[in-house]
């Protein structure tokens, strides 16, 4: 599979923050949650999130075809 970066630097900074708030959520914030599983869920998808902004690339967006990265013109 070809890994192209399809992500922006919008989609990015947006992904990044929310995964950190959901990280945050999950793991610091379980309590007020309640169920410790969706606790996990949520901090999980907040990671896969942090990551693919790290990345600028996104598993979903390349098999929708969908990328909001700008392409330079050289």
């Amino acid at each position: 599979m070809n890994v192209n970066k399809n992500l922006g630097q919008a989609d990015r900074i947006f992904r990044a923050g929310l995964g950190l708030l959901a990280v945050y959520a999950g793991l610091f914030k379980a309590q007020i949650i309640g169920d410790p599983l969706l606790a996990a869920l949520i901090a999980v998808f907040g990671a896969v999130n942090v990551v693919s902004a790290g990345f600028a690339w996104c598993v979903v967006y390349q098999l929708a075809g969908i990328s909001t990265r700008k392409v330079s013109a050289e």
